[in-house]
Order: C-alpha cells, then sequence, then structure tokens
C-alpha cells in the first residue's frame, strides 16, 4: 500500500471512532471522573471560565498566601474592589509595617554600629539583608539558607507589591507601596524617612527583581515576567471579570495553567476550577488558598496545589556551608 493510501486509510479510521459517552450525549462528566489527558487542561480551564462568569454579586473571595498574607475581594458582578490599608510608620523602631503586614526594619548588628534589613513576612518568616563592601548583598533566611546577590543595586517585591531598592552602592534603600507610599532608609544609622506619596504605585516590570514566595522567606528571578507586577497591575481600579479571564487565558499565563490542570487526573467542582484562575491572576503559588464564598453560602476553600502555576523561575547563588558559591540554580518544569 503507498504511503498516501496508508495516511488516508489512518485518518478515517480515526474519525470513524465513536466519541467519549459525555461527548456523545452533551452530558457534563461526574466530578471525580477520570479525564484522558489530551482533555484535561481544556476541560478544566472552560470548567472554571464557565463558573467565574456566572459569579453573582456579593461573592466574596479572600486569598491566603502560605506566608500569612491575607486579602478580600468583593465582587459587584462585573469586577472585583477591594482596598489597602495604609503602611504603619514607626520611625522610633526603625520599622515600617506595608499594607499586608509584611514588617521592614533596621536592625543594629551585634556589637557593631551600622545596620542591616530585616523583612519579616505576616507568619513570622524572615529575610536578613547585609551589605558587604558596597558590591554585594548578602541574605540570610530564617529556614538556614543563605544567598549572595552580586551588584551596586538590588530590586525586591514582597507579596503585596511593595518595591524594596538598594541603591547607592547599598548605602540607601528606597521603598514604594502599592498606595504610593514612600520611605527612604539610609543603611548607615537605621534612620527610615516618610517622603511625599508617589502619584503611580510601582506596576512597572522589573525583570532584576527578586520577588517573595512560598512560606515567606522564599526568593524568586522571574525568567518571563514579573510576577508580582502582574498580580498587582490592575490596583488601584477594579478588576473586571472579562479581564480576569483573559489575561489568564492568555500566554503564558494559560501555559502555566495548562501545565497545572494537566496534573489534576479527575473532574473537580467547577468552583476548584475557578479558584484556580483567580489564583493565577493574583500570583499565588503551591500552598496558598483561596476561599470563595457565594451569597447565603458557606465559604469554599480551595487549596493551590503544589506544582507549575507559578512562572518560571530561578533562585539567587546560594552560599553553601564552608567556601566557594554554587553555581546559579535553575527550577526547571
Amino acid at each position: 500500500m503507498r504511503p498516501l493510501a496508508l495516511l488516508l486509510l489512518t485518518v478515517s479510521l480515526f474519525v470513524s471512532l465513536p466519541a467519549p459517552a459525555a461527548a456523545q450525549s452533551g452530558d457534563e462528566p461526574a466530578v471525580g471522573e477520570l479525564i484522558a489527558p489530551a482533555f484535561r487542561a481544556e476541560r478544566h480551564f472552560e470548567a472554571g471560565r464557565r463558573f467565574l462568569e456566572s459569579l453573582p454579586a456579593g461573592t466574596v473571595v479572600t486569598l491566603d498566601r502560605a506566608d500569612g498574607a491575607q486579602l478580600a475581594l468583593d465582587f459587584d458582578g462585573e469586577a472585583f474592589h477591594t482596598q489597602l490599608e495604609p503602611s504603619r510608620f514607626e520611625p522610633a523602631e526603625k520599622r515600617i509595617v506595608t499594607p499586608l503586614g509584611y514588617r521592614l526594619e533596621m536592625v543594629q548588628e551585634t556589637g557593631r554600629s551600622f545596620y542591616f534589613l530585616r523583612i519579616t513576612a505576616p507568619n513570622g518568616t524572615w529575610t536578613e539583608l547585609r551589605n558587604r563592601r558596597g558590591q554585594e548583598a548578602i541574605a540570610s533566611e530564617s529556614d538556614g539558607i543563605r544567598w549572595i546577590h552580586r551588584g551596586r543595586t538590588l530590586a525586591l517585591r514582597v507579596g503585596d507589591g511593595t518595591r524594596i531598592d538598594f541603591t547607592e552602592e547599598h548605602r540607601r534603600i528606597d521603598v514604594l507601596t502599592m498606595l504610593g507610599e514612600r520611605f527612604r532608609v539610609m543603611i548607615a544609622n537605621g534612620v527610615i524617612e516618610q517622603l511625599k506619596d508617589s502619584p503611580a504605585p510601582p506596576t512597572i516590570p522589573d525583570i532584576r527583581a527578586l520577588y517573595l514566595s512560598g512560606n515567606g522567606d522564599d526568593w524568586r528571578m522571574p525568567a518571563h515576567e514579573d510576577h508580582v507586577v502582574f498580580a498587582w497591575g490592575w490596583y488601584p481600579y477594579p478588576l473586571k471579570m472579562k479581564r480576569l479571564i483573559k489575561e489568564v487565558g492568555a500566554k503564558p499565563r494559560r501555559h502555566d495553567l495548562d501545565y497545572y490542570f494537566n496534573g489534576v487526573e479527575r473532574v473537580q467542582e467547577p468552583i476548584e476550577s475557578g479558584a484556580c484562575l483567580i489564583a493565577r491572576r493574583f500570583g499565588l503559588v503551591g500552598g496558598d488558598r483561596v476561599t470563595i464564598t457565594l451569597p447565603d453560602a458557606d465559604p469554599h476553600m480551595v487549596f493551590v496545589l503544589p506544582g507549575p502555576l507559578e512562572p518560571d523561575y530561578s533562585v539567587p547563588f546560594e552560599l553553601p556551608r564552608e567556601q566557594g558559591l554554587f553555581p546559579l540554580r535553575t527550577i526547571d518544569r
């Protein structure tokens, strides 16, 4: 048989194969039913999209990060609304508490005259950053990990979008929150000064910025997008549901969702698929939670599974226990 004839025969046999039972009847598969791998991502995404499109006014969505930060969103039938609380400035303690409760404080080195920055997540995990020769930042995390960042500047992002910039060869720290609040910190003496508010929040992506993830002391370098900027790029305006669905349905976010959904082998409740779309839009990752409370209904909590909901990233140079440096450790999916 000629190759062309064989190809036509194969195509005709494939076309004549019966469709799955659910597709023939038009019925949706039952929750818990196994989904063929080729259809998982599309089925989960479409179920989530339809659920979100039918979300009634009065619904409240609560986002809980594994680091203890929490954000409540009110849905009016068309868009999500929220309002961040102003930062708390405590100059006597040399401390700033950002809108979602991340503590930035200058701590005097024991037996020394200079200070270092300690960033503490709402759940109590922390990262300490020390300047070395104006060229490097040495970070120590509460879980025992230590890493180094080489360069005269360093940009950090915490979970509520606040940007922290080490400038002037690590002699000064500039802080800018999503409310436009500005602070200047002098590392030499730990003094913090509140400046005039900025007219715009820090929503310009920076591929060099490290963002805080995981349980509050894990830092990431985004490979393709500024993860936190995307998560907060809509604030302070309402986030329309149509925009949310459109943005998570476009590359590269749809790729992340497809990869995540491919690992969910069985049909789940539509509210769970919808929660995953919400999680991707607001920059949540494995271990975080989305709670959806419909009007006159009990809250429904969905845990984000460990997996590739977070975009591609790498981690800083990690300091080994004794000498030298490990090479840049890239986490591939």
